[in-house]
């Protein structure tokens, strides 16, 4: 076959194919190349100069028609963006809630007489809050953070107050707290309000006896005993930990004071009473 007569063929091959491509992009690649072979073609006056015009035509069509899918398609809105947009009012929306019960969590830190720091944590939003974590960075007078200490309760209910006991060095100027509310995003059912306790001074120590008048076996009750001198506290204990109590069982607990508090009443705190 004569070199005039192939490209010719191959321009009119090139510029079909071209022109079918256009459809995705990316026939304007063997559209030019069956351009430029029938316009050679053309140019040289050989054998095949009809299939070569024809060629030229369909490759010069496949390109224009490619630029104006191009053209057409920056044109066009970004329709990503408008598919986000809802996902992203709900997060907001989400977020200003969350701000929102987050501003209802109050903590209130006081240092006691022997040197601990005791927190209340209380929750005055409407609803239960499943989890409040803080954190407490205490600060040399250079305001440089020499130590950080951190707690959380689950399932506070509406309206009560739990208890910290956060240890804190020996020589502090100042500390500052941060708080992270997380609505709801646990399974902890919280019964502490279904839970009766009475106390009483004993020998040394604070006797607390609580009954659990929840209908269901509660997984884990913890307990925290708060001391009072004056208008101080005097001192805040380990939060005590007692599992599996039964349902209409009553529990015994002492705290001991170690003859070393000096206190004229106490509280009691019932910080959670669980299901999981």
């Amino acid at each position: 076959m004569k070199k005039g007569k192939l490209l010719s063929i191959l321009s009119l091959i090139f510029g079909v194919i071209g022109l079918i491509g256009s459809m995705i992009l990316f026939g304007i690649i063997p559209a030019i190349a069956g351009f430029v072979m029938g316009m050679i073609a053309i140019v040289s006056k050989r054998e095949g100069k009809v299939i070569a015009i024809i060629g030229t035509i369909i490759s010069a069509i496949a390109v224009i028609w490619t630029l104006i899918l191009i053209i057409v398609g920056l044109s066009l809105p970004d329709k990503t963006e408008k598919t986000v947009g809802p996902a992203s009012e709900t997060k907001i929306e989400e977020s200003a809630e969350q701000n929102d019960i987050s501003s209802q969590v109050e903590i209130i830190a006081q240092k006691t007489e022997d040197n601990l720091l005791c927190v209340f944590v209380t929750n005055n939003a409407d609803i239960t809050i499943a989890e409040i974590d803080f954190q407490v960075n205490f600060k040399d007078e250079s305001g440089q953070i020499i130590k950080t200490e951190e707690d959380g309760h689950d399932a506070v209910l509406s309206g009560s107050t739990v208890v910290s006991r956060i240890s804190t060095p020996d020589n502090y100027a100042d500390y500052e707290i941060s708080k992270k509310v997380i609505p709801d995003d646990n399974d902890y059912v919280n019964h502490a309000a279904d839970i009766t306790v009475t106390s009483n001074q004993g020998d040394d120590c604070v006797i607390v006896q609580a009954t659990n008048n929840s209908g269901v076996d509660i997984e884990e009750l913890e307990l925290v005993v708060v001391f009072y001198n004056g208008e101080s506290i005097a001192s805040v204990t380990h939060a005590k930990d007692i599992y599996d109590f039964t349902q209409g069982d009553t529990i015994t607990q002492e705290f001991n004071t170690y003859s070393t508090i000096v206190y004229d009443r106490f509280e009691v705190y019932v910080n959670q009473a669980h299901t999981f």
